[in-house]
């Protein structure tokens, strides 16, 4: 019997574990007279940056490959479908939401946006406790960063547990430690051999929320080891531990590559073709790349080695002489535009608007065409700003300030993006360009198209496009967003 709350009315229960389902605990309320099973949820810590990996390019770490399957499917597969998946996000999340709706479609999935992701004040505590009102019942929380061999514990949450495993002292230095053997006796930085993995379950959970919430700051960031200091008898559980946010982790090594060989060598069932994908090609060491070299440049017979990468430059010499190089531009116009009008059963303005908006990146089209909350927020902040140009409002500029720079600062890189596509549409409209049809889709919105495009004088054009570029640039280089936004606004303010 164990003390836990009725999700239905927040009484406390007393609770029959029953751990036969794999997944729940059982209990019965007499406040409200109710008799269910609750599933507990599980909660990945994916809104940092992943600053030791500095060195990927372009790539969130959820989504770094090993063993060719990104990290964060590695932990969500480990799950049962029925446990509900809780993410924090706040860097590139919308690479995280792309890749999970399209492969986790058949399980819920609940975003936490979260607004302070990097620098002074964010970590992982705070990250948590953005995700706190949707984390109320018993959950396990992992980092993006942790992968653990054992399973066991991702079926029911029984007790508060905190995931630990033996470290080498000269590395200790890198890592939260443990004191303690049952049961936590405490958390620290320092030196010694048990480090904690970055994962824990929390039956308690509300004692821990209480306890998270009067927190502080260790090593420039709020971490959660704060809200064990609200939590009785924590048990520790030893893990088979791979840190995922050491970039050694992330080359793609000999054993990878014999992998692809073996797979390779298996007959076809029922297709005529094996085909093999290789995600980040740039990723492969160099004896990786010499197993698969005698491969790659005579496959068997009806077999097909895709290498996709972002950058063929990076790529080693002896693995890209032997490949046939195909680059995927955008889109034409009008066949994106007929494809998203065919494929979502839209308007042809609709259709127009959004293929005009992607510059030929269906991706693109398709992130505006399911987040219009999103698409109006830039369009309404695009508006605001030219309006604000043209007025010369120092006071009104301050204030677009402030509130765009509450955003998430990959959704501010998004806006920046938005913004550069729809003045180079707004060029066009000027001469003439019969693709860059209206753009008034918003109603409500107080912006027109034809009267903005007759205020641009060539002369300037160029000068707003590169400030655009120049401060989205900047953004991405972690500079001060308030500092950015304030100084693109004047400049934009001197030319108009």
């Amino acid at each position: 019997m164990k003390t836990s709350y009725c999700p239905n009315c927040q009484a406390t229960v007393r609770v029959h574990h029953d751990y036969g389902a794999g997944y729940s605990d059982l209990y019965y309320c007499g406040v409200c007279d109710t008799e269910l099973n609750y599933n507990f949820k599980f909660c990945i810590l994916a809104a940092g940056k992943g600053t030791r990996n500095n060195d990927v390019d372009g790539l969130h770490k959820a989504l770094l490959p090993l063993e060719n399957k990104p990290v964060i499917s590695h932990i969500i597969d480990k799950l049962d479908k029925k446990v509900e998946v809780v993410i924090a996000v706040g860097y590139k999340s919308n690479q995280i939401k792309t890749y999970l709706d399209a492969v986790y479609t058949d399980r819920k999935i609940t975003y936490v946006d979260v607004d302070n992701f990097d620098g002074e004040g964010s970590g992982p505590g705070y990250s948590l406790l953005s995700c706190k009102d949707e984390l109320q019942v018993p959950f396990i929380f992992t980092s993006v960063d942790t992968l653990v061999k054992e399973d066991v514990v991702f079926n029911f949450v029984g007790d508060n547990w905190l995931g630990v495993s033996e470290v080498s002292m000269e590395n200790s230095m890198d890592y939260c430690l443990v004191r303690g053997s049952k049961y936590l006796d405490d958390l620290y930085y320092g030196t010694g051999n048990r480090a904690y993995v970055g994962m824990a379950g929390i039956h308690d959970y509300k004692d821990f929320w209480n306890a998270l919430e009067d927190r502080k700051i260790l090593k420039d960031e709020y971490q959660v080891i704060h809200g064990f200091d609200g939590l009785e008898n924590i048990k520790l559980i030893d893990f088979t531990w791979y840190d995922t946010g050491n970039k050694k982790s992330l080359i793609i090594g000999f054993k990878e590559a014999s992998n692809v060989l073996e797979k390779l060598a298996l007959k076809s069932h029922s297709g005529k073709y094996k085909i093999i994908i290789i995600w980040l090609p740039e990723k492969l060491n160099n004896s990786a790349a010499n197993r698969l070299l005698k491969t790659i440049e005579e496959p068997q017979d009806k077999t097909l080695i895709l290498l996709i990468t972002e950058n063929v430059s990076k790529i080693l010499p002896t693995i890209k002489s032997r490949c046939q190089v195909l680059s995927f531009p955008p889109m034409e116009h009008n066949v994106l535009s007929k494809w998203i009008k065919d494929e979502y059963d839209l308007s042809n303005e609709r259709s127009e608007m959004l293929a005009s908006l992607s510059e030929g990146q269906p991706g693109v089209a398709i992130n505006y065409l399911k987040n219009d909350e999103e698409l109006r927020l830039f369009s309404e902040t695009f508006a605001s700003s030219m309006r604000i140009s043209f007025k010369k409002d120092f006071t009104e500029l301050n204030n677009w300030v402030e509130k765009l720079s509450l955003l998430g600062r990959d959704q501010i890189i998004d806006y920046f993006s938005f913004s550069s596509s729809l003045f180079s549409l707004l060029v066009k409209h000027k001469f003439g360009d019969n693709n860059a049809i209206a753009l008034d889709w918003f109603d409500d919105i107080s912006f027109k198209t034809d009267g903005f495009a007759r205020l641009l004088e060539t002369s300037k054009l160029s000068f707003v496009l590169s400030s655009l570029d120049s401060a989205k640039l900047d953004i991405q280089r972690n500079l001060n967003a308030k500092i950015v936004l304030l100084d693109m606004g004047v400049k934009l303010m001197s030319i108009f």
